[in-house]
């Protein structure tokens, strides 16, 4: 058997020469290839957790950078159907979800620029069923075009029970 194998390794070692396949070139040749990236969109928009100590809180949404196609705009708006109950914002007493102890929260969505521009005009979130958009911001801008306040104002009267109260605004970013 070893003799077997050893003269099939002879017989390779002696074929390799012939086995092998040259490569050729023409002299002086040229040619290309090509190299692609393709950068994608990319932004940070800042959404603050809120704190309503004085009855009222207002802030204003921006972004670190809005990296995006020329012509395209990125669109900061509230999930209506996972933030509202019956149609309203609740805080929740001590983090429960009964709706008998929550207290109403009102939100008020209006301009951070002066411009007050008629398309983006302020509402009141609650009471605008087809609105959801708090903040346009287009490429390169750090503050929005449109919208961008949120003015936050907790619902106290004198029977609301003593307690911490805290409700989530869930949001949707496209870019279209």
């Amino acid at each position: 058997m070893k003799k077997y194998i050893s003269i099939a390794l002879a017989v390779v070692l002696i074929l390799m020469p012939v086995l092998s396949v040259p490569a050729f070139a023409e002299e002086d040749a040229t040619g290309s290839f090509a190299v692609t990236y393709n950068v994608q969109s990319s932004y940070v928009v800042n959404l603050p957790d809120i704190s309503c100590e004085d009855g009222e809180n207002i802030v204003n949404i921006t972004a670190d950078y809005v990296h995006l196609e020329a012509g395209k705009r990125l669109t900061v708006s509230i999930d209506k159907s996972r933030t509202l109950r019956n149609g309203r914002f609740y805080l929740f007493k001590d983090g429960g979800t009964d709706l008998n102890t929550a207290m109403e929260c009102s939100i008020y969505v209006s301009n951070t620029n002066s411009s007050n521009n008629r398309i983006y005009a302020p509402y009141w979130f609650m009471d605008n069923p087809s609105l959801t958009t708090v903040a346009v911001f287009y490429a390169e801008q750090t503050e929005p075009e449109a919208y961008g306040k949120m003015t936050f104002t907790p619902q106290v009267t004198v029977s609301t029970p003593y307690g911490a109260y805290t409700g989530n605004v869930y949001y949707i970013i496209s870019i279209d």
